[in-house]
C-alpha cells in the first residue's frame, strides 16, 4: 500500500480506511521511497 507525495489528505485518509492500515509508504515521483504517513501524523496534522 503507497501514496505519492502529490496524494491529497483525503485520498489518503479513505485509502487507510478502505484497506485498513495505519501506515502509508510514501513515493516520489521516480517511485522511490520518500517516507511514512501514519494515523497519527493524520490526526496531528487535523489538530493543528
Amino acid at each position: 500500500m503507497w501514496a505519492s507525495t502529490t496524494t491529497r489528505v483525503g485520498d489518503a485518509v479513505r485509502l487507510m480506511v478502505h484497506h485498513r492500515v495505519r501506515h502509508l509508504v510514501v513515493v516520489n515521483d521516480e517511485g522511490r521511497p520518500a517516507g511514512v504517513l501514519s494515523v497519527d501524523d493524520l490526526l496531528g496534522w487535523l489538530d493543528r
